[in-house]
């Protein structure tokens, strides 16, 4: 059986993700700090094997024991094994000049930081006794194409990309594992609405009116992008160290 790790369930594209490997008949692991998003329930109902760990992420010096739980509930004779890092938070959405250092500190260790001890430690963990790793990391088109007010969160997942291609390098020549990173387009998610309530309502208004009048602004629905995604992934269809970008 293949068996994927998802982090951020709870809600949004992880949410949507953990149910499209659930209905593919993966074996799904979900972390979250904040709730399974009904999902413990939804695979109950329909026989497939779910398993949520309540977590927090941010908490770094803890990674090392989740990576050992997460470890423990993949069986040994699992065909595959995809770890995808989802759980990420755009806040603080403001001018640099009005930045703290508390609020930079928790989008770089949820964001970057602890993606990159969790990795680490779940490598560890895992040895050598597997038959296919893919590890996919969820960033941000803010990387390459820079927003207005989204310079911690666009610096952070650029940190996440180089990562990427960091790791790919480390293991170039390992036919058996693989690391790429997603750039997935603006959905219609929690994040995203909580984003717009950030902002002025001339901001939203024309942010609406750009949707559903001028039909410039593809906004899309998370389910139709996990379903993408989880196609790219299952097939293998992108090479270690790629950046994958929804055009």
């Amino acid at each position: 059986m293949k068996y994927v790790v998802i982090t951020g369930v709870s809600r949004g594209l992880g949410r949507s993700l953990a149910r499209a490997f659930l209905l593919s008949g993966w074996g799904v692991i979900g972390i979250s700090r904040t709730g399974d998003g009904g999902l413990v329930e939804e695979a109950k109902g329909t026989g497939k094997s779910y398993v949520f760990v309540p977590w927090d992420l941010t908490k770094l010096e803890t990674l090392d024991s989740l990576a050992e739980k997460v470890v423990s509930l993949l069986p040994v004779e699992s065909e595959e094994v995809v770890f995808i890092h989802n759980a990420g938070e755009m806040q603080p959405v403001t001018e640099i000049r009005n930045l703290g250092h508390k609020e930079v500190e928790h989008n770089f260790i949820l964001n970057t930081v602890s993606v990159i001890v969790l990795t680490a430690a779940f490598l560890r963990k895992l040895g050598k006794g597997f038959p296919f790793l893919q590890l996919v990391f969820i960033s941000s088109r803010s990387v390459v194409s820079p927003r207005r007010l989204w310079a911690v969160y666009g610096a952070a997942k650029a940190g996440v990309d180089h990562f990427v291609c960091s790791l790919a390098l480390e293991y170039k020549g390992k036919k058996n594992i693989s690391a790429i990173a997603i750039h997935p387009p603006a959905m219609d998610t929690e994040m995203r609405r909580h984003y717009l309530k950030k902002r002025s309502f001339l901001f939203w208004m024309w942010d609406w009116i750009e949707r559903y009048i001028l039909r410039r602004k593809k906004v899309y629905d998370p389910d139709l992008v996990a379903w993408k995604l989880f196609y790219l992934i299952e097939k293998h269809s992108l090479s270690s160290g790629s950046v994958w970008r929804w055009e």
